[in-house]
This record gives structure tokens, sequence and C-alpha cells, in this order.
């Protein structure tokens, strides 16, 4: 059998494609399992592949970051020390400001980019944070009236 195999390679990889195509639910199932029981081949075979093909691998990940901007941020934000809990919901053209008040720099609020980048401010010098913090608290309580303002509506 193996011999037939060895010699029919073509034919049986064309088989087993097609039952894979016809087949989704099962396979999905069956190399669900097969990775459940074979972690470490599957974990090497997968380093393998990635080194094997890093234009492929950037593609997807450019990919992944356009489609997921946020999360990227929240990604970002996490890895280097600061939490990441929004008080209010993400808007298109908005930064994350990250409140720097006693203890609690985890706390988001999401700003318009244009009042973001109003005062320079880093984390690092607590006197930058004082306005940038004032500003953001102020939009977080009055965020109808400025989204009003900034659409154009009485």
């Amino acid at each position: 059998m193996k011999k037939w195999h060895s010699e029919n390679s073509e034919y049986c990889n064309k088989q087993s494609k097609k039952w894979r195509y016809e087949n989704p639910e099962k396979y999905k199932e069956y190399y669900k399992k097969y990775r459940e029981n074979n972690s470490e081949k599957c974990k090497e075979r997968h380093k393998k592949w990635r080194s094997e093909n890093p234009e492929h691998v950037k593609k997807c990940n450019k990919k992944w970051y356009e489609n997921n901007p946020e999360k990227c941020k929240e990604y970002r934000y996490k890895r280097v020390g600061y939490g990441f809990n929004p008080i209010n919901n993400y808007f298109d053209c908005s930064n994350a400001h990250h409140l720097w008040l006693e203890d609690c720099s985890d706390f988001v609020i999401y700003l318009p980019q244009f009042l973001h980048k109003l005062y320079y401010h880093s984390h690092h010098d607590e006197t930058s944070m004082i306005t940038p913090n004032s500003i953001s608290i102020d939009y977080w309580l009055n965020e109808d009236y400025y989204k009003n303002l900034y659409n154009g509506d009485d």
C-alpha cells in the first residue's frame, strides 16, 4: 500500500484535496483533533512555514493590522505596560488617550485626533499631562456637545 501511495502521490493528493473541498466540516473536525494530538509537530511545521514564507506572512500581518487598528493599539499598550480599559467607544478619526491620574493609567478615552494632538504630552513628564487630561475628561463629560459641534448640528 505504501508503495502504491508513493508511486501515485499526485493522484492521492488530488483526491485528498477533492475530499477536503467536498467535506469542509469533517476536515475541520479531523484537523482539529490532529492538532490536539500532534501539537508539537504542528508548531514546528508552522514555524518552519513562517520562516520559509516571510513575504506571505508579512502580507497577512499587514492585512490584519489594516482591518484591526484598535486591536493593534490595545495590544501595543498592553505590551508596553499600560492598561487598556476604554471609557467611551472608538469612532472614526479618534485617538486613544490614557488618563494619567493617580494610579489609573489604564483608563482610555477616545478623543478626536485634533483634540488629542492639540497639546504635546508625554507620560514621562507629569506636568505635560495636566492639560491633555483636562481636555479628555471634558470631552468625555460633554461628548454629545462636542459631536454636535464637530458635525455642525444645532
